[in-house]
């Protein structure tokens, strides 16, 4: 009894060991170059570029993808910024 209860937990152990590593997996390509063309399209936001359509255009591979994230960027740039006396809580 003792020895499956043993084995019940190696086993538990290894899943949990598995689910980490899984976690932590390195980034796919896809991945990667997701983030490459968002951090571009970010900094072309930052020189004054704001139309989205353009900028996701650039992309085609990434357009659908990278489009909605634009399109939270710029609502973000755009919203007023707290005053001063509601961030000190």
């Amino acid at each position: 009894m003792r020895y499956r209860s043993l084995q019940a937990e190696a086993s538990s152990a290894r899943e949990t060991a598995a689910g980490r590593e899984a976690a932590f997996r390195s980034p796919s390509n896809q991945e990667v170059r997701l983030a490459d063309v968002l951090a571009e399209c970010l900094e072309a936001m930052e020189r004054g570029e704001q139309n989205i359509d353009l900028l996701s255009a650039r992309y085609p591979d990434a357009k659908r993808d990278i489009r909605p994230l634009l399109a939270i960027a710029k609502l973000l740039r755009q919203a007023q910024p707290w005053p001063p006396e509601v961030l000190a809580g």
